[in-house]
């Protein structure tokens, strides 16, 4: 018999197939019959792969700016736009001449042109009314007295009060008013513009150094900062021990030499010759990590 025929050529084939990676079994159709290899499924073997990077290098930290924007202060206050800028009130026509004791001096002419007859009294020498006459429009007539809402003014030996509006005495007077304030209100809008620019200016700039100053460093839920402990641990020496701390700070902003900061500060006692003394420290961090530390109050 050739060796292709034997058993033991077989269990050599599978093996080999094993090996190349390739799972075999033996089928056997029906007993006594010589067995046959049948390749049923092809599997791979378990290859090495470089292992899957932890979130937070998948995702950016980032910065919660929803939660330290606020504790980042500006550089200058925001500007109060409506307060600082108060725009002037424009009245109606009405509204104005209803007033005339507001009426700005010299604003009051001394003649006004009618827009349509008006009957004025005929007074003779003596003052007395003898009758009365009706004066066309067109006519200029003088204004002897401002009351709220009317005239009295003379034609000759004609007098009497009118209405303001059979003048054109709210042209003359309210119309250079109402063009006055409305060029104040167009300056005004100028100014509220221009202070609206700088507070974006502003809110941008605390944007961007929210930025670049990064994330603060992350608090337990014990109250320690875990980051600011390992530094601790990793500077040895006679410096502070983790152990020896007593209390640790809320985040907070600190500018040293014109830079921001996230700073967090600690408590710590220490053995001196006097005893046991308390001290602060404060850690300073940007950009994601800790900085340095500097001296607390």
């Amino acid at each position: 018999m050739r060796f292709f025929q034997t058993t033991a050529f077989w269990m050599a084939l599978a093996g080999a197939g094993c090996l190349a990676g390739t799972w075999w079994v033996w089928l056997r159709d029906e007993p006594g019959e010589r067995p046959v290899v049948g390749r049923l499924l092809q599997a791979e073997l378990p290859r090495e792969t470089s292992p899957e990077p932890a979130p937070s290098e998948i995702q950016p930290t980032g910065v919660d700016r929803s939660a330290w924007i606020e504790r980042l202060p500006l550089r200058e206050p925001l500007v109060d736009v409506e307060k600082a800028h108060p725009l002037p009130a424009l009245p109606t026509e009405a509204e104005y001449l209803a007033r005339p004791e507001a009426f700005p001096a010299g604003s009051i002419p001394p003649r006004v042109r009618l827009r349509q007859p008006v009957r004025l009294d005929l007074v003779d020498t003596a003052g007395r009314v003898v009758g009365s006459v009706q004066v066309p429009a067109g006519t200029e007539v003088a204004i002897d007295r401002v009351l709220p809402g009317k005239l009295r003014v003379r034609h000759g030996s004609n007098a009497g009060e009118i209405a303001m509006g059979a003048t054109d005495f709210g042209d003359r007077v309210y119309g250079p008013h109402r063009v006055q304030v409305e060029r104040e209100i167009e300056r005004i809008r100028g100014l509220r513009k221009a202070a609206e620019a700088r507070n974006r200016e502003t809110l941008a700039d605390r944007e961007q150094r929210l930025e670049a100053l990064g994330a603060p460093p992350e608090r337990a839920a014990d109250g320690a900062y875990p980051a600011l402990i390992a530094r601790l641990d990793a500077e040895g020496g006679p410096q502070v021990e983790a152990r020896d701390v007593s209390a640790w700070g809320e985040v907070q902003h600190r500018a040293v030499d014109g830079v921001d900061y996230w700073a967090v500060e600690l408590k710590y006692h220490h053995a001196t010759a006097l005893g046991i003394l308390q001290d602060q420290r404060i850690a300073l961090w940007r950009g994601g990590e800790f900085a340095r530390w500097i001296r607390g109050r």
